[in-house]
């Protein structure tokens, strides 16, 4: 009996064949039942357990099980029992094979109960005794002892416990990623795949979301707020892969759990330990990186660890003379269930780059310390409770930016048949600390934007999924959030409203509205800089969005939608000069932000032989502030991105990536300022290629080689076009190929 919700399936995971969806409803679930939401839960196809010969009682073990998508046990944890039985059983489990959970027909990740029972020895006679040994009045044999077995069956009340999908989200997963060109197997490398996502330098992972500009635009890890998401802004993720499950892409209105930014949110969600020893490593040109996990103190407890580390000095440094790009991150992760309902864990990690051009040498970096405390109230309720240091930090030859700050949050979550309950609370402290060089001219600009002092801001949120296995699921929420910077305090309230519903078996449809707010903030991925004080107002959005789901033949599905966005007092002097250079005045500088947009999406399961994203977005973006109306500096009409994925056999994997944009608009001066009304510099065109081969010696062993050009079309990229009566003139970024070799192996 179903007591909870499975996990929304991954984008593109592996569906079901076609003969297993379409069979009769399991007992007891109406065949009626929302399609998109129809459950079933995994069944058992081996699940061998060793018995303990010397036993001469009967005992029963109850195990915890995390069973992924692939129908392999992720995690596993006895509730209780005795020694050495539940290590006995809990070990078991990393053989064991299950048919995986499904919704709506895809494979999805689930948590059941299962029980595990040792049978003692049986005395009995032994009916193969001699027969010779039962005549002449001799006595019967002995009763010779049963060999010891040992019985699994699900528990009578299994429950399926995940996080519900937040309508208007998009997902995807590693196990995609891992064979789109371009990504460096990397889940946080395919944002720029998603619809509505707008780069400002081709291949520069700075983006535009559906019209709100890379300042306002959130990064989460498992909830903890991070200021980076890539190294040198263009190679890999600061996170190794091996610890991310998904990533979400909220474009707008977002889930009541994400507050203080009036943009998007960006979250990577926290790969579940598998409770088994795994690894994995990959060398390419640029890089080395490695991923270990392993069970400790008796598989109660768990430790991953995990990083990279960079050798584009020795590459770039002999490509652009000059230029020096070095970086590395690290990954620690320690937990251990304290009992049945208990589990603790700190998770550490950080990042560093340093880049010198010429004479203009810089670094950043950032840590987090984590800990966590997860309890379980029964089987419907759980209290997640976490606080988190850190040290973010930025250097150039104009001084250094510091922020030590400090988060906690506080999450539960009830889950009943009609509802599920979602309320939390978080506070973040940060102490910036500016250090101007005394010798750089004009540092009135630094120390009136990032002056020295104490910001803090605090929120509580609450929503709830109504109908949660429904044909129709509703979602209101809402969240408060108090902010505190040089004196001024500041309050706001959000509303947050989702909806789901199908209308045919093959069609579903998603609306959202929502409200957000956010203290000034342009300057995106640089540790430690965030604008000082309120400015007299908070930013202020207004977001809504639609959107129709289809599930086609094929395998292929397609989703279109519309959204419309409003911001007022909106920061954003990256639109407004075409320039990522500041002043003393940008941050007060404010205007009124607009934002229209129609998309569509295609996709075909990344996981299949043949498989492939398409997306487009047509979607205008418009900027208003004192006497000027204008469309923004890096407004572009239409963006196409298409990536295919072929198995050529034998394990040989092909890829390619494109991605079309409207070139920006010109810029004309007036006595108001910047008018984006010129004509259009060239759509930028890019094409990233890869090819990849595995070798897979065991079962638990396999290893490949692949090559990958990234940009091999060779494309630059126009940054700013100023037009005036001799026409117009376009100032850019000069093209960069980068041809990549590597090699990876994985133990699992």
């Amino acid at each position: 009996m179903l007591a909870g919700a499975l996990l929304s399936a991954p984008a593109g995971a592996e569906e079901a064949p076609a003969a297993e969806a379409q069979e009769a409803p399991p007992p007891g679930q109406d065949a009626s039942e929302r399609p998109s939401e129809r459950i079933t839960v995994p069944e058992p196809l081996n699940t061998p357990v060793e018995p303990v010969e010397d036993s001469d009682e009967r005992v029963e073990i109850v195990l915890e099980l995390v069973i992924d998508a692939e129908g392999h046990v992720a995690s596993a944890r006895p509730l209780g029992g005795r020694e050495p039985y539940a290590t006995r059983a809990t070990e078991a489990t990393k053989g064991w094979t299950f048919r995986p959970a499904t919704k709506g027909g895809q494979p999805v990740a689930a948590k059941v109960s299962y029980l595990v029972t040792f049978e003692p020895k049986e005395e009995r006679p032994d009916a193969l005794a001699p027969v010779e040994a039962q005549v002449d009045g001799a006595p019967p044999p002995p009763p010779r002892p049963a060999a010891a077995h040992v019985s699994t069956v699900p528990v009578s009340e299994v429950l399926v416990l995940g996080e519900q999908h937040d309508p208007g989200g998009i997902s995807w997963t590693r196990l995609e990623t891992q064979k789109i060109a371009g990504a460096f197997d990397d889940p946080l490398r395919a944002l720029d795949m998603m619809p509505g996502v707008t780069g400002t330098v081709s291949g520069l992972p700075i983006f535009f979301v559906r019209g709100a500009p890379p300042g306002n635009v959130g990064v989460y890890f498992d909830g903890i707020r991070i200021p980076l998401l890539y190294h040198g802004f263009v190679l890999t993720s600061v996170l190794h892969p091996g610890f991310i499950s998904k990533v979400d892409l909220h474009a707008g209105p977002m889930p009541a759990r994400f507050g203080r930014h009036a943009g998007a949110a960006i979250e990577a969600r926290l790969a579940e330990p598998r409770g088994e020893f795994r690894a994995e490593g990959g060398l390419r040109l640029t890089d080395a990186g490695a991923f270990v996990e392993a069970p400790i103190l008796g598989n109660r407890g768990y430790a991953m660890v995990g990083g990279h580390y960079s050798f584009t000095g020795l590459l770039l440094s002999n490509i652009v003379p000059g230029l020096q790009l070095d970086f590395w991150d690290y990954q620690a992760m320690a937990g251990y269930r304290l009992g049945k309902q208990d589990e603790m864990r700190v998770f550490a990690f950080g990042s560093y780059d340093f880049v010198a051009s010429g004479p203009f040498p810089g670094g950043t970096q950032f840590h987090r310390v984590d800990l966590t405390w997860m309890h379980d109230f029964g089987p419907k309720a759980r209290l997640q409770v976490s606080a988190t240091g850190g040290l973010d930090n930025t250097r150039s030859n104009f001084g250094v930016l510091s922020d030590t700050n400090f988060q906690t949050r506080v999450r539960y979550t009830l889950t009943e048949k009609q509802a599920i309950f979602r309320a939390g609370a978080d506070m973040a402290v940060d102490d910036y600390t500016t250090e101007i060089d005394p010798t750089i001219t004009e540092p009135e600009t630094y120390l009136n934007l990032y002056p020295t002092r104490t910001d803090m801001a605090g929120g509580a949120f609450l929503d709830v999924v109504l109908f949660p296995d429904g044909f129709v699921r509703v979602i209101p929420g809402v969240r408060g959030d108090v902010y505190s910077s040089m004196g001024e305090v500041m309050a706001a309230a959000d509303v947050r409203l989702a909806a789901e519903y199908d209308l045919l078996p093959w069609l579903s449809a998603e609306h959202s509205f929502g409200t957000a707010h956010q203290g000034p903030s342009f300057i995106p991925n640089i540790p430690g800089v965030q604008v000082g004080g309120l400015r007299g107002a908070l930013q202020e959005s207004i977001q809504a969005a639609t959107s129709f789901r289809f599930s086609l033949p094929w395998h292929i599905g397609w989703r279109v939608g519309a959204y419309a966005n409003v911001t007022t007092d909106l920061v954003d002097p990256i639109s407004e000069t075409q320039t990522f250079a500041v002043d003393e005045t940008s941050a007060d500088r404010r205007a009124l932000g607009r934002s229209v947009g129609l998309w569509t999406m295609l996709n075909r399961p990344l996981t299949r032989r043949l498989g492939g994203i398409l997306s487009y977005t047509y979607s205008t973006t418009l900027r208003s502030h004192d006497q000027i109306a204008t469309i923004a500096g890096f407004d572009q009409p239409h963006t196409l991105k298409f990536a295919l994925t072929y198995d050529l056999g034998r394990h040989w994997q092909a890829s390619a990536k494109l991605a079309f944009a409207s070139g920006i608009p010109g810029r004309r001066t007036t006595l108001d300022g910047y008018v984006y009304d010129g004509s259009r510099a060239d759509p930028t065109v890019r094409l990233d290629a890869k090819i990849a081969k595995h070798w897979y010696i065991t079962d638990h062993f396999n290893w490949g080689i692949y090559a990958e050009v990234i940009n091999a079309t060779y494309t630059g990229s126009v940054t700013r076009r100023t037009c005036g009566r001799r026409g117009c003139e376009n100032e850019g970024t000069a093209p960069i190929i980068l041809p990549l070799i590597g090699i990876d192996a994985a133990w699992n």
